[in-house]
Parts: C-alpha cells; sequence; structure tokens
C-alpha cells in the first residue's frame, strides 16, 4: 500500500504553480529488518528518517558502507531541496506539465538506483 500523501502531493502540484518533488523509499537497510518492523520485508513508514538524520554517520558500527554512503545522498538530496528548492538538477517535477497525460515522476529513492538521484 502506498501512502495517501501521494495523492496529497499529486493534488497539491496539480492545483499549484509551485513544482513539487516525490520519492518512494524502496531500500531496506539490514538495521530495519533486524529490528523485525515488517514481516514481509517491506519498508516501513518513516524508515528514511534515519539517513535524513544521518544515523548511519552517527553510529557507523550499526550499518553497512551502503547505509553510510546512501545517507550522505539523502542529506544532501534534503539540503539541496531546503537551500534551492530542487532535491537535485536531473530530479523532474511530479508532474510533467509538457506533457497531456500529466505523467507522475515519481524517483526510487535506492542506492542500487544511486545515480538517479545521486547529488554529486
Amino acid at each position: 500500500m502506498i501512502c495517501p500523501t501521494y495523492l496529497f502531493a499529486k493534488q497539491f502540484a496539480m492545483n499549484s504553480n509551485r513544482d513539487a518533488y516525490f520519492y518512494m523509499l524502496t531500500y531496506q537497510s539490514n538495521i530495519f529488518g533486524s529490528l523485525n518492523w515488517d514481516d514481509h520485508g517491506d519498508v516501513v513508514h518513516g524508515a528514511d528518517m534515519a539517513f535524513v538524520f544521518g544515523h548511519p554517520l552517527r553510529d557507523p558500527k550499526s550499518y553497512t558502507e551502503t547505509d553510510y554512503d546512501f545517507s550522505i545522498d539523502v542529506m544532501q538530496m534534503w539540503t539541496n531541496f531546503a537551500t534551492n528548492g530542487k532535491p537535485h538538477h536531473e530530479w523532474s517535477n511530479l508532474l510533467d506539465r509538457d506533457s497531456d497525460n500529466l505523467v507522475s515522476n515519481v524517483k526510487d529513492l535506492n542506492p542500487d538506483q544511486r545515480s538517479r538521484f545521486h547529488p554529486g
């Protein structure tokens, strides 16, 4: 199930002249799996906050190198958005207003897709 946040973001994008960006975290760190938060292997709501606030940098022994690098990228993405209103120069708006179909652009936030969102 995808959180109703997507529907809210889509409505905002359709009814606003402001840019809107959206991502869905599909990466589950081993640390979350070891906590038995989800029996189905899905990423739990709010799991991105560990990466946003740099938990892997503060406690590197509990996280993998992938988690560490991913956290740096996610922190940079959020910093870019707070600073200039865009998470990354290659990140498309949620809705492509140039298209007749209003195509949704949802970013897959996963280190396996790193080249697609890497801010560096």
